[in-house]
């Protein structure tokens, strides 16, 4: 079992690296992360010069999780964008430079699951960054 849960850890960053890879130099996806990537923005991608991904993970198996809502909340701003994961737990926003971010993932009915904050002060150059949220155990 322990073997299984590797097996699949490692597919999982397989996965992630690829999207992360087709993203340019620019930081900007040359094509859609993957047929089941959520975007869940509607800024242009002219714009974007820093990149969200993220996946979404049961914890306890390490298999991807589809249709979770996300939400990527701007800590200066309080502007908040809404997202469900695609089938394969993939998702990802544009951002942008000098922002303080606190991504949530929210059970269906609205109790929050897992929070990230992810900074992109003092980020100049385009750059992609990478978050796992993860559904903690049932107890």
């Amino acid at each position: 079992m322990l073997r299984t849960s590797y097996f699949t850890l490692i597919n999982f960053l397989l996965l992630f690296m690829s999207n992360i890879f087709n993203a340019g130099a620019t930081g900007v996806l040359k094509e859609y992360p993957g047929a089941n990537a959520a975007n869940c923005s509607s800024t242009s991608a002219g714009d974007v010069k820093l990149l969200l991904l993220g996946m979404v993970l049961d914890e306890t198996t390490l298999q991807p999780l589809g249709n979770m809502t996300i939400e990527l909340i701007d800590n200066f701003s309080k502007e908040v964008e809404h997202c469900v994961s695609g089938n394969n737990g993939n998702f990802y926003f544009p951002l942008q430079s000098d922002k303080l971010y606190t991504v949530l993932l929210l059970r269906s009915d609205g109790v929050l699951l897992c929070s990230k904050t992810v900074s992109t002060v003092n980020r100049l150059q385009p750059e992609v960054l990478q978050v796992l949220l993860s559904v903690p155990a049932a107890k």
